[in-house]
């Protein structure tokens, strides 16, 4: 009841057909099916290991058949068509505005944040180059937006104190019982985030200037971490401490975001967004424009099974950085059109017909026998 209150208040706050909607919480990783909204958290058997290597790229939880929403920053929120956010946790970016709260748990609008299909500036061949969670989302909006907008700025690591872990190739090593702690100068105002390359799934307590804040590099706590909000010049200091098992941990990524250039990165692509005019989980329609020969960029996961059609006619769909679905784009204003059937779906389908046909067929076939053995046996009792 809860969820699907939230769910609610988030339909009721905004008036668009699509937007996406996530959480730091779950009781299971389907919850968006369950409760009946779009979200990016999900298990499937059938998932696609692509999509999988993208999020986790982006420096989100993933493992194995799933991937979720822990580890989430204002960029790849943007990136991703997440406008609201419900959180247990009270530590969230000072860019999130309040909507409501139910319970335990507050519902966040995020003002900055892309359509689900947008002009861009990006080759739609290009894939990254990969790196580190927040060098790659400052990777992705370069190539989106065709300017070398900075959204973060790194900060400085001063110093590594290691209780327990030793030096192992470029980072340290350490086994259960063992501490390292991080300390980081800020060079800018704004939120802090850090990404902590682990080796290992392991359990390992975390606190953030002597603040208790969970457990890192289990396989639900590899991710990226937002630290709080911090002035310029500022010291932040990261404590682990390894609960059980063994752990390497490689050099760190710690950056402040730049809420302004993102929000200005935002605002020059969703300037030409899809004005969507119908929606359902297999179909789209909707309106856009562009200024300039370019690209399409949809926050929608590749599959060959979408058809983009533009002003009627099919269009070449590419797979942008490795999951997501694009298209070329000539200058204009266009109708756009997304239909989602399976691969294979026509071929199952003539199966299924033909298989239909078969036992239509055969029963006619057993019934005329019976017809038949019925009637030879009605004769041979008048005999």
């Amino acid at each position: 009841m809860q969820l699907d209150a939230l769910v609610q208040l988030a339909s009721d706050d905004c008036d668009e057909p699509f937007y996406r909607i996530e959480k730091d919480f779950e009781r299971s990783k389907n919850d968006a099916y369950g409760a009946g909204y779009n979200g990016i958290t999900h298990y499937s058997s059938a998932y696609s290991a692509a999509v999988n290597r993208f999020t986790k790229q982006l420096g989100l939880a993933q493992n194995w058949f799933w991937n979720s929403y822990y580890g989430p920053t204002p960029v790849t929120d943007a990136l991703l068509s997440v406008r609201y956010t419900m959180r247990r946790q009270p530590e969230i970016d000072d860019c999130y505005t309040v909507v409501g709260t139910v319970g335990d748990v507050t519902l966040y609008r995020n003002e900055t944040v892309l359509p689900l299909a947008t002009v861009s500036c990006a080759d739609p061949q290009v894939n990254l180059r990969g790196g580190d969670p927040l060098s790659v989302q400052q990777e992705l909006l370069r190539q989106l937006t065709g300017t070398e907008c900075t959204v973060w700025t790194d900060a400085v690591l001063d110093s590594v104190q290691p209780s327990g872990f030793t030096p192992s190739g470029t980072g340290y090593a350490g086994t259960s019982g063992g501490t390292i702690t991080y300390r980081f100068r800020t060079c800018a105002d704004g939120g802090v985030y850090a990404y902590f390359p682990g080796s290992a799934v392991v359990s390992a307590a975390v606190s953030v200037n002597g603040v208790d804040r969970g457990e890192a590099f289990g396989s639900e706590s590899s991710h990226t971490i937002y630290l709080g909000s911090f002035a310029s010049g500022e010291t932040v200091t990261v404590t682990f401490r390894l609960l059980s098992g063994s752990l390497r941990i490689d050099p760190p990524h710690c950056a402040t975001l730049d809420d302004a250039a993102l929000a200005a990165a935002v605002s020059d692509l969703s300037g030409g967004g899809l004005r969507i005019d119908s929606f359902s989980a297999t179909r789209v329609t909707g309106v856009l424009t562009a200024k300039a020969d370019g690209s399409m960029y949809t926050s929608i996961p590749y599959d060959r099974g979408w058809t983009v059609r533009i002003d009627g006619k099919p269009a070449e769909t590419f797979r942008y950085a490795g999951a997501l679905l694009m298209t070329q784009l000539p200058a204009g204003t266009h109708t756009i059109e997304f239909s989602y059937r399976p691969v294979g779906f026509r071929l199952g389908l003539g199966i299924s017909v033909l298989t239909l046909a078969g036992i239509c067929v055969w029963g006619m076939i057993l019934r005329k026998k019976r017809s038949s053995k019925s009637c030879a046996d009605e004769k041979n009792m008048i005999q």
